[in-house]
């Protein structure tokens, strides 16, 4: 693993591993407060339910994400060499996500292996590091800042974080409740 290690000093990146997932997190020169997220699928049935979330195409096969996403839409759109960068990275990853100041790849390691590929992981982080260079050109021009509102800080991040938060909070509400109710049926 010495060869991925140098690669990631190389190109200033971040790998996370639990279990089966690889979390590659690489800066993004951006201090707009943002959270947008990057997907092939478009997912049709969570945006019929909660619209805000809908899935916008910025290129074939390409959707964007998250709250945020309607002053970034039409910018996205029209960068090709970003949406072909987001395409060969989605090819690796499940999922992109753009928080802030960092882009990060969601990679599921028992589909794919970021090194598994002739050029070892260079290809990967390579693209990654254009995508947060072209994410950054985006965050500092003048007319995407101009249609900003402030930003929305609920995107797919955001949400993940809300989730994992509840997971653990959800057990002990549960176990509180059964206590009152079993306690209660005591006393009577």
């Amino acid at each position: 693993m010495s060869n991925l290690d140098d690669l990631l000093k190389k190109y200033n990146a971040d790998l996370t591993r639990f279990r089966g997932l690889n979390i590659v997190s690489m800066p993004v020169s951006c201090s707009n407060k943002l959270d947008i997220g990057f997907s092939r699928k478009e997912n049709r049935r969570l945006g019929a339910i909660l619209p805000k979330f809908a899935r916008k195409q910025i290129a074939s096969g390409l959707y964007v994400f998250g709250a945020d996403v309607d002053r970034w839409h039409s910018q996205l759109t029209k960068d090709e060499e970003l949406c072909a960068a987001l395409r060969l990275l989605l090819s690796y990853a499940y999922r992109i996500e753009w928080a802030g100041s960092s882009v990060t790849a969601r990679v599921n390691n028992m589909a794919v292996n970021i090194t598994g590929d002739a050029s070892r992981g260079d290809l990967f982080l390579a693209t990654l590091s254009n995508v947060s260079k072209r994410l950054a050109i985006f965050c500092n021009d003048e007319k995407v800042l101009m249609n900003s509102s402030g930003g929305s800080s609920w995107g797919p991040a955001t949400i993940r974080k809300v989730l994992l938060f509840a997971s653990f909070v959800a057990p002990l509400v549960l176990l509180l409740v059964f206590h009152y109710l079993t306690s209660n049926l005591r006393a009577r």
